[in-house]
């Protein structure tokens, strides 16, 4: 590991970027740029290079370092192509970001969560609008404006690569949904009191109308 740039001084990693209320992130965080060719096209389609368990390893310690230094949450996180979507797609959908949050680095949403959301959706699914106001809530910078634009195919790439890396052509499904749902509900639990990003109800079954979330049921009460 090399220190390129002082932590007191502005880098030029993030450039055109944004992240919640925030842009141009370049003099509001530290990059770690880490080593790999990325994809390659090849005759059985788009080839990503793997991360070694060393590699990983090293980026772990350092994140958990800076973590507690500067007392980050784990929605502060992100990688290139988070905070800039329509440019970077790096670190990529082969970047262990479930493996970074069992060593407490970064996000990652609740199972029972996410199958509760599931089950929802296969019957309800969230409006466009909804979707979009979810993204944008969960801190993409992405406007509710109902319409699956090439914005919102980007930024649902980005997220996918994120947190679905099986499928991450960005488009936007119930499978999605589910996942970005149970994320706001174990980080962003104020985001679903708002009216806009409600399940409608009347179409599933009473037990099933309540999302088994402590972190939900406590904000709500």
């Amino acid at each position: 590991m090399w220190q390129l740039v002082d932590e007191n001084d502005r880098a030029w990693h993030a450039g055109l970027s944004a992240w919640e209320d925030r842009t141009q992130l370049n003099d509001t965080s530290i990059g770690v740029e880490i080593v790999n060719r990325g994809p390659r096209e090849t005759a059985a389609g788009r080839q990503w290079q793997s991360y070694p368990a060393p590699q990983i390893e090293a980026v772990i310690a350092l994140a958990r370092d800076i973590i507690q230094r500067y007392d980050l949450p784990p929605t502060s996180i992100l990688g290139h192509s988070d905070i800039a979507p329509s440019r970077k797609i790096d670190p990529g959908p082969r970047f262990p970001w479930k493996r970074l949050h069992e060593a407490g680095v970064g996000a990652w949403p609740d199972d029972e969560d996410t199958d509760t959301y599931r089950r929802r959706f296969a019957h309800c699914s969230p409006t466009m609008a909804q979707y979009q106001h979810a993204l944008s809530a969960y801190g993409y910078r992405l406007a509710a404006t109902g319409i699956l634009d090439e914005e919102t195919r980007d930024v649902t790439r980005a997220f996918q690569m994120h947190f679905r890396p099986a499928s991450y052509a960005g488009q936007p499904d119930d499978e999605t949904a589910a996942i970005l749902w149970a994320l706001l509900a174990r980080y962003r639990p104020q985001a679903l009191v708002e009216t806009d990003l409600a399940v409608p109800r009347g179409c599933l079954e009473p037990k099933q109308e309540t999302v088994d979330s402590a972190r939900v049921q406590q904000f709500t009460h």
